[in-house]
């Protein structure tokens, strides 16, 4: 009963940790998880994992979350679905390559889902870098291996990094794979999200060609552009004119 009390208990703490990750509010999720210790409960792989989620999303004390990651390993916190995750998105915010990272917790039994490579995409989209769509498409390439069919939260998340980068064909390549794809999986079918992304790639690209081909494509498929989203393509046409 004990242990049962104290597994409820983290499961409130981690809870608390996991609102000031949504938040980006490292100081919070940082506090709660040391009150974990004064409160003498062990935090668990997914308390460490929420606790490196608040780091990436507000892109500080990184690297005091990683030391406390690892030390929390050697010290006994098993690897688990949540220990790889932590790994992967600490490793793409760094901007190194996760596909190692996920095919060891593949080849471990802790395949990667849906939410794990939602999670990886974010975390590099925070990064500037161009070479961040080659590791992007390398996860995208992987996710396809395993047969696994990413959601529109996924591939949105995708969209960012490319969007960020000005890759615009990769972009207007995977929104056409995603109005394709949506066809038969509704949850891979494009939002208005998707379609403002596509759109911001192709002017950071400076490919307006592309992008009144999706704006076309859009109205092919009759669907009604919102005043945010015209605003989005007139912005995507100034662009050029602002950096001349």
């Amino acid at each position: 009963m004990r242990k049962h009390r104290k597994w409820a208990r983290v499961r409130t703490y981690n809870a608390f940790i996991e609102h000031f990750a949504a938040s980006s509010d490292i100081e919070g999720a940082m506090k709660t998880f040391k009150a974990l210790a004064v409160a003498n409960i062990v935090p668990t792989a997914q308390s460490y994992f929420l606790l490196a989620l608040a780091a990436v999303n507000s892109g500080k004390r990184l690297g005091e979350v990683e030391d406390m990651f690892f030390q929390g390993a050697s010290e006994g916190v098993q690897n688990t679905y949540f220990s790889y995750n932590t790994r992967a998105i600490l490793a793409a915010r760094a901007g190194e390559d996760v596909t190692p990272i996920y095919q060891e917790m593949y080849d471990e039994g802790f395949a990667p889902d849906d939410i794990s490579f939602h999670h990886a995409f974010e975390s590099m989209s925070l990064r500037p870098e161009k070479d961040m769509v080659t590791h992007a498409l390398n996860l995208l390439s992987m996710m396809d291996r395993m047969g696994l069919i990413g959601s529109r939260r996924s591939m949105n998340a995708l969209l960012k990094v490319l969007c960020r980068a000005g890759a615009a064909e990769q972009a207007v390549e995977l929104y056409q794979s995603m109005v394709t794809k949506g066809v038969e999986e509704e949850t891979m079918a494009p939002d208005f999200e998707t379609y403002e992304l596509a759109l911001l790639a192709c002017g950071n690209g400076k490919r307006m060609d592309l992008a009144v081909g999706v704006f076309r494509e859009l109205e092919q498929r009759n669907i009604q552009p919102t005043v945010a989203l015209y605003s989005t393509l007139v912005m995507v046409f100034s662009l050029p004119l602002l950096d001349g």
